[in-house]
Order: C-alpha cells, then structure tokens, then sequence
C-alpha cells in the first residue's frame, strides 16, 4: 500500500515560498550594471553642477576665458601669435590658461555657441562618462566582469572625479584620452602588437599631447607598453614596429604645439614663460618654507602629501578645500595602503602561476606610468606648490584596479571576501558622494 503524501499546512506553505524567495538572485547582466555606474555618474555630476556655481572649480574662470577668446570674445590686451592667444607676464594677466594645448578649447566651441560658458561643461561631463566606459573596456581585457565593472564603479562614484565631471576643465578631456590608450595597450597585451594598433595608439596620443602637457608622461609609458607587449608576445619587432608608428603619428598630430611653442616662447614648453608668470604670483616651495619657520612641527612634503590626498578626494576651490572631517582623510589613505598591499601580493600570486600573465605585464606598464608622473609631480612641486590629487587621475584606470582588485583579489576563488570585496571601495566612495551631496556642499555658495 502506497502511503498517501500529506498536503503542507498553510504555516508550510509560507516557509516554503520564503525560503524561495531568498534563495533567488536579482540577475543583473554587465551591460545593465554598466548603465546603471554611468547613470549614477552623470546625477552626480549633475548635482554638483547645481550646488556649485560656475567659476568655482580649479582655474575655472580662466579656462572659460581661453575659450571664449577662441569664440571671438577675448578681452582687450590680448596678444595673438601664430592663430591662438599667447600667455603674457609683465602683468597680472586672468587669461593665463593659453599656456595650455588648445584642443579642450577648440572642441568646446560649439557647446560654448549652443549654452554659453556653462555649456562647456558639458563637454567635461561627456569625457567624464567616456571615461568611466573606458576603464570597464581597458579592465575586460585583462580580467573578468565582476572586478571590471567594480574598476569602473570606483571612478564612477570617486567624488573628486565626478564634481570636476562638470566643470569647465581640460583635466576631463585628457583623462579620457589617457583610459583610451591604456584600453588599446591593455588590448595589446592580449592580441599582440600591429602596425593598425601603432596608428589608433598614436592618434590617442597626439590628441592627448594636444590636451594637457602632462600627457608627456605616455612618451615613455607607450616605450614601457612596447616593451611588456613585446616580452608577452615574444613579437619583439612587430612590438618596435608598432611604438615606432604611435610615435611618429603623434608627432604629425601634436608636434605643430610644440613648434608653436619653441617659435614664441623660446622652447618647446614655454617653460621659460610659464616661470616668469606662475614663480612670481603664485605660491612657492620657498614661501611656504618661510611661513613653516615659524611653526617647528610643519615641514614642506608632509604639508604636500597632506594636499595630495585631500584635493585628491574632494576640492572644489581655496574657500572649500577642507569641508569633509578629518577623520576621512587617514580612512582613505589607508584603503589605499591596504588595496596596494592586497594588489602586490596578488601580483605575486599570479605570477607563480604564469610569469608572463597579462595582469602582471599590465602591472608592470601602469607602475611606469605612475613611476614617472610621480617623479614629474615631484619635480613640480619643488619649484611650484601645486599639490593637487587631480593630476594623477590620468591613472584612473590603474587606481580603479587597484582599489577593487587590491580588496578582494587576494582571496580564495570561493570566499565571501573575494566576492564582496570588490565591494568595498565603491562603497567607501560613494558614501562621500553622498555624504558631500546631502550636507557638506549644500548651502556652502548660498552667502
């Protein structure tokens, strides 16, 4: 005899159909999740467009001031030489951003013609999400679909980047520029070199030499992606071949600016011009060092690491440069101790595995990279204070590695931390986000 099935009772029937419930998964495709990162940039950016007037980003006015020279506005004393403005320094001179490479100004023309000064920041924000995208792309090269969309979650939602999002700034421009040839060099890494690669890297790189001078810093970062593409492949020539055509295209396309440069200032980066009027009218090393004299326990590179770190998350102008509390700041540093060391001993991991990995070559071309901008940053601030985190943002897409990859990487394939570690450092900065965009910056321009 076949023992009949008794029916669940109702109380049963509930647990059941919890249990279910929790047992199922939002499924959530990448392309889904990426919108959504891109999404939540631009209402960032926007609020902040909204809670911080016009003029209050880094230089802002004067950006404005270059392209509105460009649209035929340009203030009387201007001098023009060779089709664009030329920077003055026997006077205190606002128009001072013409030192910089034109094409940010030259493309902001029409937004400028269709919405006035604000309309330029529309072209930052348009750079901004690209650069968000492109540090998704450049990571699913090298790595799966959870850390590279946590990479890109982390520039995203990094406040400091989503504030200048909307500003009148030629950082924007360039950083994107700098994400789309690590993409195309992180790309090399997994298909090899060619001559077409050499092309579309050089056009990036002539464009970001066009962008901001600091772009310099890829002339020997493309020598050091040459070199790892080359030791991956075992192409050595083709590899050569390649960086060989980047360069030379970038030559053709940004090396009229530095010609223009050597014809009316004297040398190939106006440098001599850029002494005379910054050195004179901005603050050095050396002033700072006389006002120190006076307070034992402040020393001139503990006071420059300070700045770094704290413009580096959020600094909208002088009047507002220390609106998050003190106690983010030593949080944040250590989260970026923390993910370093995760990131290194992961690297090692990986390289017990495969000494020829593309994660470890990509390693090894972004620690270029950072290796000479810092050297560049240093060697700046001896001679100017201008300790700003914004300039290594060019590095986006190695910092948005570092911090998802360093917090979860180093974690078993199956463990909880691995998982949800990516986690973390969006987290972290999106609570700034929103904690500056609900009570720290509201109010602050009201008076």
């Amino acid at each position: 005899m076949v023992p009949m099935r008794q029916r669940p009772n109702q109380p049963q029937r509930r647990e059941t159909a919890r249990r279910s419930a929790l047992n199922q998964e939002i499924r959530v495709t990448e392309g889904q999740a990426l919108a959504l990162l891109l999404v939540l940039h631009l209402l960032a950016a926007l609020a902040y467009r909204h809670l911080v007037p016009l003029g209050q980003g880094p230089d802002e006015g004067s950006h404005v001031l270059f392209a509105q020279c460009l649209a035929g506005e340009a203030p009387a004393g201007t001098l023009w030489r060779l089709g664009l403005p030329v920077l003055q320094t026997g006077y205190e001179d606002p128009n001072f951003e013409v030192h910089q490479p034109p094409l940010y100004y030259i493309l902001a023309q029409p937004f400028y013609r269709v919405g006035g000064a604000a309309g330029i920041g529309w072209l930052s924000l348009l750079a901004s999400l690209a650069t968000v995208w492109l540090v998704w792309r450049g990571a699913r090269e090298l790595t799966r679909p959870d850390l590279a969309l946590a990479a890109a979650a982390v520039v995203a939602l990094w406040p400091m980047q989503t504030f200048l999002a909307g500003r009148v700034n030629n950082d924007l421009l360039a950083n994107a520029l700098w994400a789309a040839l690590l993409w195309r060099w992180a790309r090399g890494l997994r298909l090899g070199p060619t001559a077409r690669e050499g092309v579309c890297c050089g056009l990036l790189l002539g464009a970001a030499l066009l962008t901001k001078q600091t772009s310099l810093v890829l002339v020997p970062t493309a020598l050091a992606a040459a070199t790892v593409i080359g030791w991956r492949s075992g192409q050595w020539r083709e590899s050569g071949r390649q960086v060989a055509v980047t360069l030379l295209v970038a030559a053709l396309v940004a090396g009229w600016w530095f010609a223009r440069n050597h014809v009316v200032y004297g040398d190939l980066f106006a440098q001599a011009a850029f002494d005379e009027r910054f050195l004179t009218r901005r603050m050095t090393p050396a002033a700072l060092e006389a006002q120190f004299a006076r307070h034992p326990q402040w020393r001139y590179w503990p006071y420059v690491l300070g700045w770094t770190l704290r413009s580096g998350v959020i600094y909208l102008d002088m009047g507002a440069k220390n609106i998050l509390p003190t106690g983010v700041y030593p949080l944040h540093a250590a989260l970026l101790l923390l993910a370093g060391a995760g990131a290194g001993w992961s690297l090692v991991c990986r390289a017990r595995h495969d000494r020829r990995d593309a994660g470890l070559a990509y390693a090894g071309l972004a620690a270029c990279g950072a290796v000479v901008l810092t050297l560049l940053y240093v060697q700046f601030n001896q001679k100017y204070f201008q300790a700003q985190g914004r300039y290594f943002f060019g590095l986006m897409p190695v910092w948005g590695l570092l911090l998802a990859g360093g917090l979860s990487r180093p974690f078993r394939v199956d463990s909880v931390l691995r998982r949800y570690g990516v986690l973390i450092a969006p987290l972290w900065l999106g609570l700034l986000n929103l904690a500056l965009l609900t009570r720290y910056v509201p109010g602050l321009y009201e008076h």
